[in-house]
Order: structure tokens, then sequence, then C-alpha cells
């Protein structure tokens, strides 16, 4: 929501959906969302296995990605390439956001933290034929 604010673009509605990291239950957000009466244009999964569900179901509903909906996800597995029509993804540098936190949780345990520090991680989006 603050990517859209910062970046002046125009939306109508955005809906959260806090739920698990499962393939069932991106099912169930998929078909809850679709079942409604606004439809979104775009759907962003925070997990991978949410992803499949959500495609699972789209599947299901006879919908095609990206002529009646649009999707990305989070992480960059090998089969984003291959599952039609090529899901675009966020990628995250999670080697170095893991080497930040083990060296936080150490300065932590050693009582080595003084201060709280904003560390900033690039991510990049890997646009294939999903949007």
């Amino acid at each position: 929501l603050e990517g859209i604010k910062l970046n002046h673009l125009a939306y109508q509605k955005i809906i959260e959906v806090k739920k698990g990291f499962t393939v069932n239950e991106g099912k169930e957000i998929a078909e809850k969302i679709f079942s409604s009466a606004e439809k979104p244009d775009a759907i962003i999964c925070d997990s991978y296995n949410l992803l499949l569900g959500v495609i699972l179901k789209l599947k299901e509903l006879s919908m095609k990605i990206p002529e009646d909906v649009g999707i990305i996800g989070f992480g960059e597995n090998p089969s984003m390439e291959v599952i039609p029509p090529g899901i675009s993804s966020i990628e995250q540098p999670e080697a170095d956001l893991a080497s930040n936190v083990y060296d936080l949780l150490i300065r932590n345990i050693k009582k080595e933290c003084k201060e709280i520090k904003e560390i900033k991680l690039s991510a990049k989006i890997i646009e294939r034929n999903s949007l």
C-alpha cells in the first residue's frame, strides 16, 4: 500500500488476507476473493505454497493468467519459469537477509546490541508472463 501511495498510483481496493502458508489456504483465499462481487485484477502471494493454491483455484474456476488476473509471488523458485504462463516473482536477497538476522541474533545474545539499526536490502522483480 505504501508503494502505491509513494508512486501516486490509482487503485480501487486492496484486500489483505492474513492466513497461513499452505496450498489449501491459497485455494480458500482465491475462492473467497473470486466469489465476491468485486474481483481483483492482480494478486500478490507472499509464499510459494499460497501461490500454488491460488493458481490451482484459478484453474478450477477456468480463469486465465494474465488475461483474467495477474499474479506475482515472493521468492525465486525454479518452477516459476515452468508454471504456465511463467510466473513473475519478487526475488529477495535471502542469503543477505539470513546473514543479517544471524549477526543481529548473535549480537543480541552477547548483549552487544546497543541501538536499533535499520538495514535495507534490495529486491528485484523478475518479470515473466503472469502480469
